[in-house]
């Protein structure tokens, strides 16, 4: 029943993801070239939480997983560490050295 409403509500969902690009394409830009990086990060914050909206149009749901590869982390450490920053670089070891544990 849901995959019925979905194929029938889907068309209300391009349009609204459409027109949230359309409408944020020049505020964008002009937050990049009137207020600098911070405007321009809180257009595109606005941005993804209007398209994330337009997910909600046609009843779904969104979650979040954050799931930690210890490769990448392992790799960010020796960047830092190549960088110099040898402090950080170990913090960031020991959080891969715990995930790779578990």
């Amino acid at each position: 029943m849901k995959r019925i409403i979905g194929h029938i509500l889907s068309p209300l969902h391009h349009i609204g993801f459409f027109f949230f690009l359309i409408v944020f394409q020049p505020i964008q830009w002009l937050c990049y070239k009137l207020g600098g990086y911070k405007a321009h990060k809180v257009s595109v914050d606005a941005l993804n939480f209007c398209l994330m909206i337009s997910y909600y149009l046609v009843l779904d749901s969104i979650s979040f997983k954050n799931e930690q590869n210890p490769a990448f982390i392992d790799t960010y450490a020796n960047i830092l560490y190549k960088l110099g920053k040898k402090d950080e670089a170990l913090i960031w070891e020991k959080k891969a050295i715990e995930l790779a544990s578990d």
